[in-house]
């Protein structure tokens, strides 16, 4: 607060000292003798450098435009940063390069599953032109998908894998066509999740401790099943 009164108490003083000595300068007033003209210009002068010195003395002339990497951070509202600053640079780096690679997967996501949904449609339509194994193939997929909007968009193999026996029935057949599984002996569910898990492998889209399937990997089974069956040549 002090500080402050002292401020623009200075800022006074300069003003009317700056007014005084141009009226005088200008002869609008002409009382002030020339002596006192002459002080006051040269105070004015002084208190001219002075304020572009302290100007001067107070910018960072390094400092770089915009936010700082800590304002940054506070602005992108990041939860519990890192205390060290590099570390909490290479925290953003991290995070950044995981969104672009999310969106990279989101996009190819939504394309798969364009592809997926005109292949159903197809499926839906078809007038008997598919073979034998391309019918139980899309149907199978069909049905599973089915499953998985029944479970709020996808299935946990491993939580409570007694109650999923139409789920674990329908991924055999799948992956028994894809060529994961052989023979059609009895199999347990720990075998068929094994299976899986070499399928989401293959595809890029395993987690350890975690089997989940969702529309984008059945997405990618019908992707795997055309490679397999009618490849590009």
């Amino acid at each position: 607060m002090e500080t402050k009164v002292i401020i623009w108490t200075f800022i006074v003083i300069f003003g009317i000292s700056a007014i005084l000595t141009l009226l005088g300068i200008t002869g609008v007033i002409k009382t002030i003798q020339e002596k006192y003209l002459n002080a006051l210009f040269t105070a004015l002068i002084l208190e001219v450098i002075a304020a572009v010195l302290f100007v001067f003395k107070s910018y960072d002339f390094n400092a770089t435009a915009g936010l700082t990497f800590a304002g940054i951070v506070e602005e992108a509202r990041i939860d519990n940063p890192p205390a060290d600053e590099e570390e909490c640079k290479t925290y953003v780096i991290n995070n950044l390069r995981a969104s672009a690679e999310l969106l990279a997967m989101q996009q190819e996501r939504d394309l798969l599953q364009e592809k997926s949904d005109s292949l159903v449609n197809a499926l839906q339509n078809c007038e008997g032109d598919l073979t034998e194994l391309d019918n139980s193939f899309y149907t199978k997929v069909t049905r599973l998908r089915n499953l998985i909007g029944t479970y709020s968009g996808s299935i946990n193999l491993g939580f409570e894998a007694e109650k999923k026996e139409v789920t674990y029935a329908i991924l055999k057949e799948i992956l028994g066509i894809l060529g994961y599984l052989q023979g059609s002996g009895d199999i347990t569910f720990q075998q068929i999740r094994n299976q899986y898990r070499r399928f989401e492998e293959k595809h890029g889209r395993y987690e350890e401790n975690e089997s989940i399937i969702s529309e984008f990997e059945t997405t990618l089974m019908i992707r795997e099943y055309l490679n397999k069956y009618y490849p590009i040549k």
